[in-house]
């Protein structure tokens, strides 16, 4: 089976918040793929980026990559990476057309 994470998803896993098992499940499911959005990336790189800066965002990125997490960018990473760092200076929600 497929699965989708969202932002919350993936900061459970991150952070080993409650639930963060059934997302690890569902990463080392071998009957299908689990993926993540570019939204969602955003999302979780804009919150770990807005409490420990830069490095541990693009580490956050690369954990879930390596846990077996899709990243599906339909939009432009450098967009969306822009929009959740120049949110962190605003105190603003990350937004994508934003950063163009």
């Amino acid at each position: 089976m497929n699965h989708v994470l969202d932002a919350c998803a993936a900061l459970a896993f991150l952070l080993n918040e409650p639930g963060a098992d059934q997302v690890e499940a569902a990463l080392l499911d071998d009957d299908g793929v689990s993926y993540i959005h570019a939204l969602n990336a955003c999302e979780v790189f804009y919150h770990v980026h807005r409490h420990s800066g830069e490095a541990d965002a693009q580490h956050a990125l690369e954990q879930l990559r390596n846990a077996g997490a899709e990243f599906r960018e339909d939009l432009d990473a450098a967009c969306w990476q822009e929009a959740g760092a120049s949110s962190r200076s605003t105190g603003t929600s990350p937004s994508p057309t934003a950063a163009r």
